[in-house]
């Protein structure tokens, strides 16, 4: 099965994936990329993403929060569904890695997401959503540069429009 699906759709060859644009290196000839990152590319970078966050690749907030602190993450997740239930709150949906989606209407939210499926990931993820995309994404990135490389690598194909990490916040605690 898998054998002839790879004739019509091949893998992704990493060689061939180009990031000239992006690097600032592209010379351009009669025509100019469309975007920053070649198709191959941004395909590769949205698949990884939903692997390693455990999420939908369209829940991702131009906002980005990287964190290597469970609490942080209990409490965005709190925070989050306050805003959620909150009427005056921009907020209309949290989605968690594992599948979890929590609306207002969603009942016990916290006990919702506390089932643990979010840890069959290695960096995941959770959307505060709003209605005109303008929401916040908070990644867990666990331990290590190498995964705050490999996300940012990855999310630079959704353009986000701020990433923060928490240890360039280490004075407010």
């Amino acid at each position: 099965m898998s054998a002839g699906l790879t004739r019509y759709f091949p893998t992704t060859e990493l060689a061939q994936i180009g990031d000239e644009t992006a690097d600032g290196i592209y010379h351009p000839t009669e025509f100019s990329p469309l975007s920053h990152f070649d198709a191959r590319r941004v395909d590769f970078s949205l698949a990884r993403l939903r692997h390693y966050t455990g999420t939908p690749v369209e829940h991702f907030q131009p906002f980005v929060l990287f964190t290597n602190y469970t609490r942080y993450v209990d409490e965005f997740v709190r925070w989050g569904c306050s805003q959620i239930l909150d009427p005056d709150s921009p907020y209309i949906a949290l989605s968690c890695a594992g599948g979890n989606w929590i609306t207002a209407e969603t009942e016990a939210p916290e006990e919702a997401i506390s089932d643990l499926a979010w840890k069959k990931h290695q960096m995941p993820a959770w959307h505060l959503i709003t209605a005109d995309g303008q929401g916040i994404t908070l990644v867990n990135i666990g331990v290590g540069p190498s995964n705050a490389k490999t996300i940012c690598d990855h999310l630079a194909v959704t353009t986000p429009g701020c990433l923060v990490d928490d240890w360039s916040l280490w004075w407010l605690t």
